[in-house]
């Protein structure tokens, strides 16, 4: 955790954590761009088709205790690409599903995905710029 103290140069700084003065711009730049979630080393996204995720998420709403064979075989029988149960475990746990499935932790899960999503149109929208 990177702790700047007004007194401190940035060269005592990086040295103290053991990252270069770059590393230190870079990171004190990212922050004030994105927030917290700038300070994050990469937010790391899998390209997976809209149409395998909502037919995941609708599956497990319908019918919470369905496996996730049942939803490879649908997204199969589509010709959803890239759907394996890797993929669509994945999906679930992104969603809050394979946890406690409380309705709290479900809206938790769902904000968090709206809030890495925003996170990473602003970053896009940032290196555009």
């Amino acid at each position: 955790m990177l702790f700047i103290v007004a007194d401190n140069t940035e060269r005592s700084v990086a040295e103290s954590h053991g990252i270069s003065r770059r590393k230190l711009v870079e990171l004190e730049q990212s922050f004030v761009h994105c927030g917290a979630l700038g300070l994050l080393p990469k937010l790391s996204f899998l390209e997976i088709d809209a149409r395998l995720e909502q037919l995941v998420v609708l599956i497990k709403r319908a019918r919470p205790h369905e496996r996730s064979n049942h939803a490879l075989r649908i997204s199969e029988a589509l010709g959803f690409p890239g759907g394996d149960l890797e993929i669509i475990r994945l999906v679930q746990r992104c969603h809050g599903y394979g946890h406690r499935m409380k309705e709290k932790d479900i809206r938790y899960f769902e904000e968090l995905q709206h809030i890495l999503n925003s996170a990473a149109r602003q970053r896009a929208k940032k290196k555009a710029m």
